[in-house]
């Protein structure tokens, strides 16, 4: 007993009788003894909290959380975007910049935890948010063809062609004398 870890050992063994004679040395037997395992860790990470996406363009946004704790100690995080993970290898800050969005498209982002034996949290609740659509800076063709007809002493009814826009035309503003 109370041998060292991982350590080799020759042994050899005598034989004694009463009168404490002893015998010659047996042949030397060789042992090395095994090397203590840490205990495997085995108790996932807790789950990311405050998960929260800023800075959303029409093709990116920042996913941000707060810090996952774990017994022995958080080796990074993985990042679900729709749940298809988007990091190649686990993210060792509590952001990521997402890249390659599309525009005017709605997105569930959820957070786990990892540690260095590959234990993965839950996901974290989902930040969900939409990026922006295209800035409409077109304004749309002037209505053509305004003309006033059913004209009484107090009414006049208005019609013109459609306008048309690379969008969308959303209404028509009437202006009377200016």
């Amino acid at each position: 007993t109370e041998l060292t870890e991982a350590t080799e050992y020759a042994v050899r063994v005598t034989a004694v009788d009463a009168a404490e004679n002893e015998s010659a040395r047996s042949e030397a037997t060789t042992f090395t003894t095994l090397k203590k395992e840490e205990p495997k860790d085995t108790e996932a990470p807790s789950v990311p909290t405050a998960v929260a996406a800023a800075d959303i363009t029409q093709t990116t946004a920042k996913v941000t959380w707060d810090a996952s704790t774990d017994n022995v100690g958080v080796a990074g995080y993985n990042v679900y975007v729709n749940e298809a993970k988007v990091n190649a290898s686990p993210v060792t800050v509590t952001e990521y910049d997402l890249t390659g969005l599309t525009e005017a498209t709605e997105y569930t982002v959820r957070v786990t935890a990892v540690d260095a034996a590959e234990n993965e949290s839950a996901k974290s609740e989902a930040v969900v948010f939409t990026t922006e659509a295209e800035k409409d800076t077109e304004a749309p063709t002037a209505p053509a063809g305004v003309k006033a007809t059913e004209v009484t002493e107090t009414t006049a009814k208005l019609t013109w062609n459609e306008a048309t826009d690379n969008v969308g035309v959303a209404g028509y503003n009437v202006y009377v004398n200016e």
